[in-house]
């Protein structure tokens, strides 16, 4: 379960940091550095200060406020000086999702999306939309985040789901390029008035193609739906089962071609 910051933390030269996935973390607000949820602990915190700040061990806590006031003016200031326009972020969201979904290079927006684009406005709306458009984020560095970030999302709507619903595994096998053995685990399940399909994962299989290897591969995917569970409800007994319920109800099909389906 996910730890939560206390304002008693500052003592130890840390302020909060709430992630987009809306879980804290601790922000040093001397050297900036933001640490994992699970270094929300007195002694993890008093580590970093010892070890990193050694000069500022006896400080107060209004000198840490003021710390924590100032990189907070400094972010402020960054984001106004910096940052662009939400319409700009979210035009190369849209750049990178058509990136990612022609199978381009990253490269490609810099280098020629963005010079196309700037000469359409320049030539239809006038040099003031071209300067606009011009500082658009669209390094191949931000596409490559954008397309992350993107996947990201789609991976908790789906387990989010997948929390809500009941649902049915099915597999398949395919092979790379490299003639490396893979294993495609599919889930189906309610989605409003509606069934929807989607692929869980691709996994390698490293040894063996045996049935004890591959229920190996599900389970751990099972078990990273159950924890995300685990984090947006309390544990309850039917999560805390439910890998113990694929196990009871797992029904193999055409073995020869190497597809199965699991009921839950």
């Amino acid at each position: 379960m996910a730890r939560k910051y206390q304002p008693v933390f500052l003592n130890y030269v840390f302020t909060l940091n709430i992630d987009k996935h809306n879980v804290h973390r601790p922000q040093c607000v001397i050297c900036l550095d933001v640490l994992a949820n699970e270094s929300l602990r007195p002694q993890k915190l008093k580590r970093h200060l010892e070890k990193k700040h050694g000069d500022h061990v006896n400080k107060s806590r209004e000198f840490f406020l003021q710390k924590e006031h100032e990189m907070n003016n400094s972010k402020s200031v960054m984001s106004s000086a910096v940052f662009p326009s939400n319409g700009l972020t979210k035009a190369s969201y849209l750049v990178a999702e058509k990136i990612a979904k022609e199978k381009k290079p990253y490269t490609i927006a810099e280098q020629l999306i963005l010079p196309c684009a700037k000469a359409m406005c320049r030539e239809v709306l006038g040099e003031t939309a071209a300067s606009k458009i011009s500082t658009n984020p669209l390094s191949a560095d931000t596409i490559r985040r954008r397309i992350i970030d993107m996947g990201e999302d789609i991976e908790h709507q789906l387990y989010a789901n997948l929390e809500a619903n009941k649902f049915v595994v099915q597999l398949d096998e395919s092979m790379d390029v490299a003639q490396k053995a893979l294993i495609l685990i599919f889930v189906r399940y309610r989605h409003g008035d509606d069934f929807m399909e989607d692929l869980l994962a691709c996994d390698d299989l490293q040894t063996k193609t045996t049935a004890g290897e591959i229920f190996a591969v599900v389970n751990k995917r099972i078990a990273v739906v159950n924890n995300f569970k685990a984090e947006s409800m309390i544990s309850e007994p039917r999560y805390a089962k439910s890998t113990i319920a694929l196990m009871s109800t797992i029904h193999i099909y055409n073995v020869a071609h190497g597809t199965f389906e699991f009921g839950l």
